[in-house]
């Protein structure tokens, strides 16, 4: 069974597991020892959930929230988005999906620097 298919309980066990093991200063094998949990396994989950987090982290956001001001469409009327802090940005309404999100990161990341 993979960690994606694991229940938060299951998940939350290992995590702990991973994160005592690293404040105990003891080796990988000495922890499973003292606490009968196997080697191989604590060494595999700790690679998942490295290996997913990194990849998480750099992934850009799948949904962000959007709210329909006006039913028109956009090739019509073009596009305004409401970024943070009330700022908005006015698009015409021939962009791809991929050109506005990349100007919305951006914008966003400026934001925040």
């Amino acid at each position: 069974m993979s960690i994606a298919q694991w229940g938060p309980e299951k998940e939350a066990f290992w995590r702990d597991a991973i994160r005592r093991q690293a404040d105990t200063g003891l080796t990988v094998r000495e922890f499973c020892t003292r606490h009968r949990l196997s080697e191989p396994s604590f060494y595999e989950r700790r690679r998942s959930f490295r290996d997913r987090d990194a990849q998480r982290s750099s992934a850009p956001p799948v949904f962000v929230p959007v709210i329909v001001r006006d039913e028109r469409p956009a090739l019509e009327t073009g596009l305004v988005i409401e970024l943070r802090g009330g700022r908005l940005l006015r698009l015409p309404g021939l962009m791809s999906a991929g050109r506005i999100a990349e100007l919305v990161r951006a914008l966003e990341a400026e934001a925040t620097a």
